[in-house]
């Protein structure tokens, strides 16, 4: 089902966690429309990427997967999903509420000018007078003993819990798609990496699992996130996105909301102003927005409109992200920090 999964990605994928979301999910069929949903079970909870399909027979497919959970007696939400699925959410009697924004880039135009623009070059010229290279490996390829080293210094200098599902890291499923750009120092050291995963319904890539080395030369993130788009434009992608940025945006007025439910939302938007102990919500806001980008997308959860659900997708959603056990993270020290 895996690589069932994978055939219908490489044709209809649109959100730019289909793809992540696939690795370690179940999968699901339908019938009555050519298209699938990749879902992960999390006790009578069903986590699923919005459905892998043309944009004409979304309704159709997440229809007919509600249907086929609540046949087997569980709940099923849609997060993340895109606004263009988000905006069905009262055909589909589902409740909608943001959880997050993500960046866009079209390559084809991008060109940062201003403080920006100023920044991004005075970095470039740190990294290149450093000696710092870039490694471009198509299809794939990289070295693991090396990455695997990298990763652990990456970690190590994280206050946040180490997270997974969707947000840990995925350089590992489906290699054979995917470019990897490494940058090295002037010993040749591996010293930041930056994989990208193909976005094919809309032209594009994702780039995802960037890890960088706490001892790597000033500049090295600009060098690398350059090259890449440069590269990939020279390959003819159009469109890159760094991914979401959590709880972002979730209080703005272009937001969609179908349910109701501004409590949460503003309990949310709280969380992200004061729960910087747990994750970095500000950080990588201003990590992601130095390099310009052209627009921004909210990102939502979408579940069937009882606040009751609402908690077990959020307890769910809390399950899979955090690997070690929910526990555990609430006892860990960047969670005591709250």
């Amino acid at each position: 089902m895996r690589e069932t999964m994978f055939a219908y990605h490489a044709k209809y994928g649109y959100n730019p966690h289909s793809l992540v979301s696939i690795a370690g999910a179940s999968g699901w069929e339908a019938s009555r429309a050519h298209g699938a949903v990749p879902y992960r079970e999390v006790g009578h909870t069903w986590l699923a990427c919005e459905p892998l399909s043309e944009a004409a027979d979304l309704e159709t497919v997440a229809q007919e997967f509600l249907e086929f959970a609540r046949s087997r007696g569980k709940l099923a939400a849609f997060v993340p999903s895109t606004e263009r699925f988000a905006r069905l959410a009262p055909n589909l009697g589902l409740d909608c509420v943001p959880v997050g924004m993500s960046p866009y880039f079209d390559l084809t135009v991008w060109n940062p000018s201003g403080s920006r623009g100023h920044t991004i070059r005075k970095e470039l010229r740190k990294a290149r007078n450093a000696g710092v290279t870039i490694e471009t490996l198509p299809g794939g390829e990289y070295p693991e003993a090396e990455v695997a080293q990298l990763e652990r210094a990456w970690a190590s200098t994280r206050r946040t819990v180490q997270f997974g599902w969707l947000f840990g890291s995925d350089i590992h499923n489906f290699p054979e798609c995917r470019t990897n750009f490494l940058a090295r120092d002037a010993t040749g050291r591996l010293v930041a990496l930056l994989s990208a995963a193909p976005l094919p319904a809309r032209k594009g890539c994702y780039l995802k699992d960037f890890h960088r080395h706490p001892e790597a030369p000033k500049g090295t993130t600009d060098l690398l996130f350059v090259t890449a788009f440069e590269y990939l434009l020279a390959w003819g992608i159009r469109l890159v996105t760094p991914g979401t940025v959590p709880l972002h945006g979730i209080s703005a007025r272009d937001a969609l909301r179908y349910g109701g439910h501004g409590t949460l939302i503003r309990a949310m938007d709280h969380f992200a102003q004061r729960g910087e102990a747990v994750y970095n919500f500000a950080g990588l806001y201003r990590f992601k927005a130095r390099f310009d980008p052209q627009w921004w997308e909210h990102e939502y959860a979408m579940a069937p409109p009882v606040l009751f659900n609402v908690f077990r997708v959020g307890w769910a959603i809390a399950r899979a992200t955090a690997p070690d056990g929910v526990l555990k993270a609430v006892l860990s020290g960047s969670w005591r920090g709250v």
